[in-house]
């Protein structure tokens, strides 16, 4: 019965050790996975934006920074 018992003891030991470190796996593997899940919510959103709006900002901001630096220019 003794015998039992600490080989028992001995394999319930081993298990909870185990445990511990598939536990710490597990938070480590859900960490990556929400990582992963903003990732893709950021792509989403960055699929939505359109491209060809952008060029058009980028070129209205082009242009009215030529505007301001002529004004400048001609207040010196």
């Amino acid at each position: 019965m003794k015998i039992e018992y600490d080989k028992y003891k001995t394999e319930n030991d081993a298990l909870i050790k185990k445990n511990k470190d598939l536990e710490a796996e597990n938070e480590k593997v859900n960490t990556e996975i929400q990582l992963t899940i903003q990732k893709i919510d950021i792509n989403a959103l960055l699929k939505n934006i359109d491209i060809e709006d952008m060029r058009i900002i980028a070129q209205n901001n082009k242009q009215m920074s030529s505007v301001l630096n002529q004004l400048i220019h001609k207040w010196e």
